[in-house]
């Protein structure tokens, strides 16, 4: 990699600001500064007490630079790798130089200084350095696992195992399962964002989906309702500043819960209208992020509870995209498990959620899965159980409810997705580039 360069800090240290030098220089083993400072009166005179900071310091930042010289010896996760980097054992590591090259010409070179072999997250990284121990309170014999994705840590939290599709629900969705399919180790599942082996569960193919937006949709159609209130009544001289406050207070607090209440009264007899959750493109399957969103059938009886019924019916169906294309691709799924902030919140949108799948969908207890998950992980880094499902089985998640796909509810949400599809295609074909052309 040749010479490590770091920028000399000599200021920092005492007044916060960058060394006037503004240089780059290669250190020492005995001074993290540069020429300038080395031979400066002035900082000698000035600073002369600070120089113990950099002695104190200088293990470390050896250490640091030691450590970037040996890219090739730092355990990487299979999860980052496979998922960002595109690393796969069929090209021996990362992709080729040639490969890397059409993106730039900097990653044909760098490619030889990185890693070849990954790592699942039950595998100890190492282990916890001094000054972390000193600062934390820890032994320095503290195991340090392979680090993960965090959702892919939730679905881990939420006890996921074959066939069981995870759905991280909160401004966006990250849909995970995992397979014990081997020829999904050659074959690609199409439009999805990633498939990995062990980047869920070791010695098993992580499959991630996704949607660029879920509680987003509804969080833009209220701050599409509240512009009057922001705009005009906070505005307002007839008002004092406490009743602004208040009347703010109380509409955030107040607003879902009456408008899905306004929704859950709507019969589904009447004309609904149709939207696409597209409003920040589309993430699975096929990912399209030039695409926007619609509403289409709306006559002069839509109220915005009818506006917001059919925003809801858009997000589950962005759902059932998903589970299709992996239906369609051979992945098995016999249950849908939901963790996050919608999925612990919303009744009304899990019920929904069930009857557009048509499949029974369950939620977890925990409101920190990912950080239970890792909590998993690190203990199958550290020996304590002898295997995930054991480990899962103590550590994993309860669920608190279980929904049921409504037999009623299920040919009326059938008949919604078809009209639901045709707008999207519709939509898609009128989208070039960036531009939306009719």
């Amino acid at each position: 990699m040749g010479k490590i360069k770091i920028q000399c800090e000599a200021i920092a240290r005492h007044s916060g600001k960058r060394c006037r030098c503004k240089g780059y220089f290669t250190p020492t083993s005995r001074r993290m500064l540069c020429t300038y400072h080395k031979a400066s009166k002035s900082w000698n005179h000035k600073t002369r007490k600070y120089m113990g900071l950099y002695r104190n310091n200088r293990i470390d930042i050896q250490s640091k630079i030691n450590m970037l010289k040996n890219l090739k010896n730092f355990k990487r996760s299979s999860c980052a790798a496979g998922h960002k980097a595109k690393c796969h054992p069929e090209w021996n590591g990362l992709p080729s130089e040639e490969f890397l090259s059409q993106f730039h010409p900097y990653l044909r070179k760098l490619r030889g200084n990185l890693y070849e072999k990954t790592y699942t997250s039950d595998v100890p990284a190492g282990y916890l350095s001094s000054v972390w121990a000193k600062r934390l309170g820890l032994s320095t014999s503290t195991v340090i696992g392979v680090g993960t994705f965090d959702a892919h840590a939730g679905a881990v939290g939420a006890r996921i195992e074959e066939k069981s599709l995870v759905r991280v629900m909160g401004t966006s969705t990250c849909d995970i399962i995992v397979s014990s399919n081997s020829k999904f180790k050659t074959t690609t599942v199409k439009g999805i964002c990633g498939q990995v082996e062990g980047s869920v569960i070791p010695n098993m193919i992580g499959l991630e989906a996704g949607q660029s937006a879920f509680g987003d949709v509804l969080a833009w159609f209220k701050n599409m309702m509240e512009w009057p209130l922001a705009d005009i009544v906070m505005e307002s001289k007839t008002l004092s500043d406490k009743q602004k406050k208040a009347l703010r207070e109380e509409f955030d607090a107040h607003f879902i819960n009456r408008i899905i209440k306004a929704a859950e009264s709507i019969s589904m007899e009447e004309s609904i209208p149709v939207a696409l959750d597209w409003i920040n493109g589309r993430r699975t399957p096929d990912a399209n992020q030039n695409l926007k969103g619609a509403i289409t059938n709306i006559n002069l009886g839509a109220s915005a509870p009818h506006l917001f019924l059919s925003l809801i019916h858009s997000i589950c169906f962005g759902s059932k995209a998903i589970v299709n294309r992996f239906k369609e691709e051979g992945v098995e799924i016999a249950q849908i498990v939901g963790i996050g902030g919608v999925a612990k919140k919303s009744k009304f949108i899990m019920q929904i959620l069930a009857d557009t799948l048509n499949m029974p969908v369950r939620v977890v207890e925990s409101e920190q899965t990912p950080a239970l998950g890792a909590g998993i992980y690190a203990a199958l880094a550290a020996g304590l159980f002898s295997s995930y499902r054991e480990a899962s089985g103590v550590l994993g998640s309860k669920y608190i409810a279980k929904y049921h796909p409504n037999p009623s509810k299920v040919e009326i949400m059938e008949d919604l997705m078809k009209k639901y599809t045709k707008l999207g295609i519709s939509i898609e074909n009128l989208t070039h580039g960036n531009e939306f052309k009719i």
